[in-house]
């Protein structure tokens, strides 16, 4: 087996530092709720299904009642108790991502989260 260099290893022991945290718990937990969820799955299955039905351009009537339809299950998918508990977990995630970000660039002297971006096409300094 190889040596896998230092700054890998502290890597692999920082990803798992974040592993243990309340915010990845939870945020794993809520996932797996989520998707556990029948009915909040039903309603997802349900949206699917109308947003990849035919287009109806020419019968505006019956594209605005399938818009309107769509946009009811979005909302009461929003609104679901796994998928308000999911969004929470994603923000609380975000944010601790974000503290770890600003902890790293502290110490490396460079916005870690940026440099570790490729560059977009076409530009080769941001």
């Amino acid at each position: 087996m190889s040596d896998k260099g230092a700054a890998v290893r502290a890597a692999e022991a920082f990803a798992e530092a974040i592993h243990g945290t309340p915010e990845w718990e939870e945020w794993e937990s809520a996932r797996a709720a989520a998707r556990a969820d029948t009915e909040l799955q039903r309603l997802v299955a349900h949206r699917r299904a109308l947003l990849n039905q035919p287009s109806r351009a020419s019968d505006s009537a019956a594209s605005g009642a399938g818009s309107a339809e769509e946009e009811r299950v979005r909302m009461q998918i929003v609104q679901h108790a796994a998928s308000l508990r999911q969004q929470a977990a994603v923000t609380a995630l975000i944010e601790l991502l974000r503290n770890l970000n600003v902890a790293l660039s502290g110490a490396l002297g460079v916005d870690f989260a940026q440099l570790a971006t490729p560059p977009r096409a076409g530009g080769c300094c941001g």
